[in-house]
């Protein structure tokens, strides 16, 4: 007999059995047949799926060795969650003995997992799509693709816009992931920021999951330098410091006058004396361009050697050129 096991719809399930002739000895008997039931179907409904074993013919196997293909799919009768046995006969020695070879379930393999953690588990155990889970509902009323009424009731209006939300079509299995535009507690009714690629329905019904997290798109958008609250602010204050330092102009007295007071604070070691007309860039380039004004009047008829017209000498005036006959003296 081959024990219970574990499938999926539309696999193909398989099972053993062995037959021995009414001496004991292994025969190949004739006319092998197997019939599958339902779990919990009428004793008087026929079998699910009806076929022929396949007798094993290669030289190693012993006489009568059959296989059974149970083909679990839809087209056959079989469904999700299907519970069958798979009985079995052959005619071997003019005798039709009847045999049960095995059953299997159509759904995933329960873990046992009260023997890893030594205690008794209830409820449903934690999955992927639960991690970070706030809140949990069904979907009772579509009142458009983005806009929603949910089965369970929640008390939170604003503190979940941004939340990250999971939709699950239950139809299909497909998931599609946006974030909380706005919730209505008084009325248990969700809206979000993007309608999924299927249809969401509250037939089936679909169900959404919140998140604690926000939704990384919805951070960009909210936290964009553009929208930053006082970036604009903290901006102009810092091109404000720079006009103060480039330019010397009357304009700047007024519209950074702010920031003049700021500069010149005491802040416990003593005010300063910072004035943008005199120490700004703009204010030292206008020195050295009187300078030059003056030296642009230097006469060199001599390289390196500055003309000069001596009117006086120890402030006592002088008359003379230096030359035979006009010899330099005071007068």
């Amino acid at each position: 007999m081959s024990g219970h096991q574990y499938a999926i719809l539309e696999d193909t399930v398989y099972f053993w059995f062995a037959s021995n002739d009414t001496s004991g000895s292994g025969g190949d008997g004739a006319t092998p047949l197997f019939d599958v039931r339902e779990a919990g179907a009428a004793a008087g409904a026929i079998p699910l799926l009806s076929g022929t074993p396949t007798l094993l013919s290669h030289a190693n196997y012993p006489a009568g060795c059959h296989e059974i293909a149970v083909a679990a799919t839809a087209a056959n009768g079989f469904a999700d969650n299907d519970v069958f046995a798979v009985f079995c006969t052959l005619l071997v020695d003019a005798q039709n003995p009847s045999g049960f070879v095995g059953s299997c379930s159509l759904k995933p393999c329960p873990s046992n997992i009260r023997e890893y953690l030594s205690t008794d588990v209830t409820g449903e155990l934690l999955t992927s799509e639960d991690v970070g889970l706030v809140h949990e509902s069904t979907i009772g009323t579509v009142t458009s693709q983005t806009e929603y009424i949910l089965d369970v009731a929640f008390s939170l209006n604003t503190l979940w816009v941004g939340n990250t939300v999971t939709i699950h079509d239950e139809s299909t299995g497909e998931m599609f992931t946006t974030w909380i535009a706005s919730a209505v507690a008084s009325t248990n009714t969700i809206v979000v920021a993007a309608a999924p690629p299927f249809t969401v329905t509250a037939a089936t019904p679909d169900k959404v999951r919140i998140k604690e997290n926000q939704h990384p798109r919805y951070a960009i958008n909210q936290y964009a330098p553009s929208t930053v609250t006082g970036l604009d602010a903290a901006l102009a204050t810092i091109r404000g410091y720079f006009r103060i330092l480039f330019r010397s102009d009357a304009g700047v007295t007024t519209d950074q006058s702010t920031e003049i007071t700021d500069i010149n604070a005491d802040d416990g070691a003593g005010a300063g004396d910072f004035d943008h007309t005199l120490n700004s860039v703009e204010a030292l380039t206008t020195v050295p361009a009187a300078i030059k004004v003056t030296t642009d009047k230097l006469v060199f008829t001599v390289a390196n050697q500055v003309d000069a017209n001596i009117q006086s000498i120890n402030d006592a005036n002088v008359v003379g050129d230096g030359t035979a006959g006009s010899l330099w003296r005071d007068v």
